[in-house]
């Protein structure tokens, strides 16, 4: 499989979180145990996006100021999200590709994704449901879709 990011090749498996800050990056150590390592927020947030794509189904998961650094990507906006261990919520979003090279087909998914994502962050919880599910009839192996479909509808039954 070929990335769309400079034709470099893409791994068929594995996750990626990206996020943009100050973090503290060498040796860090003493003498007797020294590691090349990178410390601070921004680490942690990445390790969050990291660990998050296994729970939503998608691959690579940037902050919002990250993708938003990236306008040559096409990215979809992912409702926000409270990551365990985190006191503030996350906003997200899931790159798709290089700008021009998505299809039709995912254009007309984005849009109505953001519709459903709208509904979701103002907790209209049955309205995202009902996009979300008309995105699932079209789009049945969008994972995002399908985990922020459960996601609402879990939130709907504890109001």
């Amino acid at each position: 499989m070929r990335s769309a990011l400079n034709g470099l090749p893409m791994a068929s498996t594995g996750h990626v979180g990206l996020a943009t800050g100050p973090a503290v990056v060498g040796n860090i150590g003493s003498e007797r145990a020294m590691r090349f390592d990178a410390v601070g927020h921004v680490t942690v947030v990445a390790k969050q996006l990291f660990d998050l794509n296994s729970h939503i189904g998608s691959r690579v998961l940037a902050t919002s100021e990250t993708a938003d650094a990236a306008p040559q990507c096409v990215w979809r906006k992912l409702p926000v999200v409270r990551i365990d261990g985190s006191t503030s919520p996350l906003a997200a979003s899931e790159l798709l590709g290089v700008a021009g090279s998505i299809e039709p087909t995912q254009t007309s998914l984005l849009r109505e994704f953001e519709q459903g994502r709208r509904l979701f962050d103002n907790r209209d919880y049955r309205g995202a449901i009902a996009v979300f599910d008309r995105i699932a009839n079209r789009f049945p192996e969008d994972a995002p879709t399908l985990f922020f479909r459960d996601i609402a509808e879990g939130s709907l039954s504890g109001q």
